[in-house]
C-alpha cells in the first residue's frame, strides 16, 4: 500500500479534493509511490493528516495530533488546521498532552477526568484570570508576611515567582509595605493554566514551575 493507493481507496468513500491531497503529500515531502510500511512513524501520521485535511469534514477529531511530527511538519500541519477552520469552518477537536503546541490554534478547551468534562473554557479568557509576578526585595520576606491568597508561590532568597488572581495595580498596592525593588509580571502558558486546573482540583501541588 502507497500514498496513492490510500488515496484512491478513500476517494471510493469520501468526496475529498485528490489534487489538494497530492498538494500536502509534496509539502511534507513524502514519496507517493513508496510503501507505506517502509514510512516512520510520523511519515504515516503526515499521510493521514493530509487525507484528514483534504476530506474538509465538517468535523475534525484528532487524537494527540502531532505526535511522531518533526516541527516544520507540526508547523505545516498548525497552518493548514488554521487554513481549514477559517475556509471551511470545520470544527476541530484536538486529544493531546502536547498542551503548548495547543495554545497558539485552539480557542477553547475541555480538561477531562476519568472520562468527565470536568472544566471548561475559553483559553485566553482563563489565562486572563491568573496572573505571574517575580518580585525582587531588599530584604528576605516569607509567604505569612503578605495578606494574599496565592496560586502558587516560590521563594529563592529574596526573590518570589508567585501566581494570584490580582492584576498588577491591585498587586502592587499589596505589597508596597514591603518596598519591593522590581516587580516583573511573567505571562502565563496554556500549560501553566492546565496545571493551575489540575492542582485547584488536588492532584498535585506546586512546588516549582
Amino acid at each position: 500500500t502507497t500514498a496513492s493507493n490510500v488515496c484512491d481507496m478513500y476517494l471510493a468513500f469520501y468526496n475529498f479534493d485528490k489534487k489538494e491531497y497530492l498538494d500536502y503529500i509534496n509539502d511534507f515531502k513524502l514519496p507517493l509511490n513508496k510503501p507505506l510500511s517502509t514510512f516512520s512513524k510520523g511519515m504515516k501520521r503526515q499521510v493521514f493528516v493530509s487525507l484528514a485535511l483534504a476530506i474538509k469534514p465538517k468535523y475534525l477529531l484528532l487524537d494527540e495530533a502531532f505526535d511522531g511530527l518533526d516541527p516544520l511538519a507540526r508547523l505545516k500541519f498548525k497552518r493548514s488546521i488554521i487554513n481549514l477552520v477559517e475556509e471551511n469552518k470545520t470544527t476541530v477537536i484536538i486529544s493531546s498532552h502536547s498542551l503548548r503546541e495547543l495554545e497558539d490554534i485552539c480557542d477553547s478547551y475541555g480538561l477531562i477526568d476519568g472520562g468527565v468534562i470536568k472544566s471548561t473554557g475559553d483559553i485566553q479568557e482563563a489565562i486572563s484570570s491568573y496572573h505571574k509576578y517575580q518580585v525582587a526585595f531588599s530584604e528576605i520576606v516569607t509567604k505569612e508576611d503578605f495578606d494574599l491568597e496565592f496560586v502558587s508561590y516560590q521563594q529563592d532568597r529574596r526573590v518570589i515567582k508567585v501566581v494570584v488572581r490580582e492584576e498588577l495595580d491591585e498587586f502592587s498596592k499589596k505589597i508596597e509595605k514591603f518596598n519591593p525593588l522590581i516587580i516583573d509580571e511573567i505571562n502565563i502558558d496554556f500549560e501553566e493554566l492546565f496545571i493551575i486546573e489540575v492542582e485547584s482540583r488536588g492532584y498535585i501541588k506546586w512546588e516549582n514551575y
